[in-house]
């Protein structure tokens, strides 16, 4: 009999992180406190929550052999035994259908919501199946699913889509991911063991190091672009040139936790454990809230 628990492990919880992204379009057109389109951004998140689910659920499925032997992945409920492949198939189903069917409720371009959604977890799903063995092309793919979430939230909010924003999110989930598999990687040196990822003979450690510096360079310099265009575009506060040296500040902290290897590079687990990050991102993200609603 299957466990309520093992149906909530496979789910993957912290997947539904992702849909962070969908609320930044509602933060930063100053649309928060407005009830109705809070509610339609929270369906939307909802949503891609269901197909993150199911994107995660598609991976174990299709690694299920491989992770036997995975010092971690393998207390998964599906590599462990707890659920069967048939149950994985129709939880799969039951998600994606689920997700669909929230679409219905977006009172603002559902289809258009609809399409992200189908483009976000065909990408999930190539990645597993085949693009995850393709060296940057894996990096770009799973960047690509997070500006997915931001161009549902515009369109849910009826704000257009900034091409500034979805640049910076772009090069942001770049950097999360490279520092990511740079933490793994560093983790797994200091333990003396071999790196698992089926492309750790392309991404060297001098290069996830050079790629992870690139990018966080590259974060500061867009995000001050985006912030002038934000100003003179749009007759935003100066202040917000406040948010620049956070911002680099806080991308400071990542790399440095990155480089550390500190919780193996999970960026969550880095924000959810560091004090100082997660109070210069609260900081941050009060400031900005400020800046936009007074």
């Amino acid at each position: 009999m299957v466990m309520v628990s093992d149906i909530l492990q496979s789910l993957s919880p912290k997947q539904w992180a992702k849909s962070v992204w969908v609320f930044l379009p509602l933060v930063i057109s100053g649309h928060l406190f407005d009830r109705t389109l809070f509610f339609q951004v929270l369906i939307v998140a909802i949503a891609f929550g269901f197909c993150a689910s199911a994107a995660a659920l598609i991976h174990v499925l299709y690694d299920a052999t491989s992770d036997i032997s995975h010092p971690t992945q393998r207390r998964a409920t599906l590599v462990s035994g707890a659920i069967s492949r048939d149950e994985v198939m129709r939880l799969i189903v039951t998600l994606v259908v689920a997700a669909f069917l929230l679409c219905m409720f977006v009172q603002t371009a559902s289809v258009i919501v609809l399409v992200c959604l189908i483009l976000y977890l065909g990408a999930s799903t190539l990645y597993s199946y085949s693009l995850k063995y393709q060296p940057i092309i894996d990096i770009a793919i799973l960047a690509f699913s997070s500006a997915m979430g931001i161009a549902a939230g515009s369109f849910a909010v009826g704000a257009p889509l900034s091409k500034w924003l979805l640049l910076l999110v772009l090069v942001v989930a770049t950097f999360l991911i490279v520092g990511n598999r740079l933490g793994e990687r560093r983790t797994h040196v200091m333990r003396l063991a071999d790196w698992s990822h089926p492309l750790r003979a392309f991404y060297s450690m001098r290069m996830l190091d050079t790629m992870t510096l690139l990018s966080a360079a590259c974060i500061g310099a867009l995000y001050s672009l985006y912030v002038l265009y934000l100003i003179e575009q749009h007759s935003a506060s100066y202040g917000y040139i406040l948010t620049i040296p956070v911002v680099i500040f806080l991308v400071l902290g990542f790399v440095n936790a990155f480089l550390q290897a500190h919780h193996e590079g999970n960026p969550l687990a880095i924000l959810r454990n560091t004090g100082w990050i997660k109070g210069w991102g609260s900081f941050f993200i009060m400031l900005v809230i400020f800046l936009t609603y007074w």
